[in-house]
């Protein structure tokens, strides 16, 4: 598949949108992460720029629906297929300081 075949409803997602707000949201310590991952679904097939949070060993994706998904991080990099030298992560003051430099959701490097 390529990107011209891409259904549109699954272009343009709010994926670094919501892993922002979460992280500034948060009062734990948890890390918003930029990354490159394997689609799934229609998707299948596409490496692609997404964001999560993750927080332990655990990670939130609040880009799925309703109230997103939460999983060990070693089965999201797996299901991801991600690479640890594609990953960036974020402090709660790193994201506000990117977010006021860059002026949008990322991804920012």
């Amino acid at each position: 598949m390529n990107l011209e075949e891409i259904p549109e409803e699954n272009k343009h997602g709010d994926c670094y949108m919501n892993a922002a707000q979460s992280i500034i949201n948060s009062t734990g310590d948890s890390r918003l992460v930029h990354g490159m991952v394997a689609g799934q679904g229609v998707l299948i097939g596409i490496r692609f720029a997404h964001a999560w949070v993750e927080y332990g060993d655990m990670v939130h994706d609040p880009s799925v629906k309703d109230k997103g998904l939460h999983i060990r991080r070693e089965h999201y990099y797996y299901l991801g297929e991600i690479r640890e030298e594609e990953v960036q992560r974020y402090t709660r003051q790193e994201t506000v300081e990117a977010l006021l430099k860059y002026e949008h959701w990322g991804p920012w490097e």
